[in-house]
């Protein structure tokens, strides 16, 4: 069918970049890589239109939350989509809405992802985001993150999702390894770009920091968080010319001159989804 012809290709394509990088690929990663999300097209192609929108400020998030509900109605046991919802309702309410709703739909549908297929590490990977940032547990963030790694170590969300625990908790080498990692499996991924260079404002390391982020601009010239990131270096560089620039090109591409900052503390993630 035309949808178990789109999963054979990603499939393909994952296990060609994981050899290609030296990635042992053991029976959880291959089972996983064959696996089927969804059986579902119209569900599938809301999944994606969802994960499409990768600004992390909370309309850009709430939007996203509106497709990833719907790709769960003709499919409710879609276990990427829930896991999708629940950090995207975590977004909304970190970044500047404090929303109980979103925060208790958040739990609700990470425990959903997770009781639908217990060796899924999509639902750990939310449940990780959401008891370190939306309900803050670090003994379950620890523990959800672990479980996930275990699942599927060779996973950029898995791997994107571990380097942003680190970082958050200051262990900036170990965040770093993990990020970098995470590129390297989705290059095309601006969030996986942005991950790595706070890290790497973080460190000091100004030029990668840099790079990164201007790999991140040509990949998503309209989201408003690698402006944003971009414009941050500079201003730790003290060059406020630097960054103002980055502002302006940004303004004049169509990025709207009240777009919110409130993404700095979870963006990069992810994406995590």
């Amino acid at each position: 069918t035309k949808i178990d012809d789109v999963f054979e290709v990603q499939s393909q394509i994952a296990t060609r970049v994981a050899s290609a990088l030296g990635a042992r690929l053991g029976s959880q990663d291959v089972q996983q890589l064959a696996g089927r999300p969804t059986t579902n097209v119209a569900a599938y192609d809301l999944y994606l239109k969802g994960k499409a929108l990768t600004a992390t400020d909370a309309g850009t998030m709430r939007l996203a939350a509106t497709y990833f509900e719907q790709a769960v109605a003709p499919d409710s046991a879609f276990v990427d989509a829930w896991a999708a919802l629940a950090t995207s309702l975590g977004r909304v309410y970190l970044n500047g809405t404090r929303d109980p709703v979103a925060q208790a739909r958040s739990l609700v549908a990470t425990e959903r992802a997770i009781a639908l297929n217990p060796n899924s590490a999509a639902g750990y990977v939310a449940a990780a985001l959401y008891y370190a940032g939306v309900a803050p547990d670090a003994n379950k963030a620890s523990a959800a993150m672990d479980r996930a790694i275990q699942l599927a170590p060779n996973d950029a969300n898995v791997l994107a999702g571990a380097g942003q625990m680190d970082r958050a908790n200051g262990q900036l080498d170990a965040a770093a390894s993990k990020l970098e990692r995470a590129r390297e499996l989705d290059p095309r991924s601006s969030a996986r770009h942005t991950s790595l260079q706070l890290v790497c404002l973080d460190q000091h390391r100004f030029t990668e920091a840099l790079e990164a982020g201007q790999v991140a601009l040509a990949l998503e010239p309209l989201n408003a968080d690698p402006v944003q990131f971009q414009a941050m270096v500079y201003l730790a560089m003290g060059d406020l010319n630097g960054a103002r620039a980055v502002v302006r090109s940004g303004l004049s591409r169509g990025i709207p001159a009240t777009t919110s900052g409130d993404g700095v503390a979870t963006s990069g993630g992810g994406q995590a989804a």
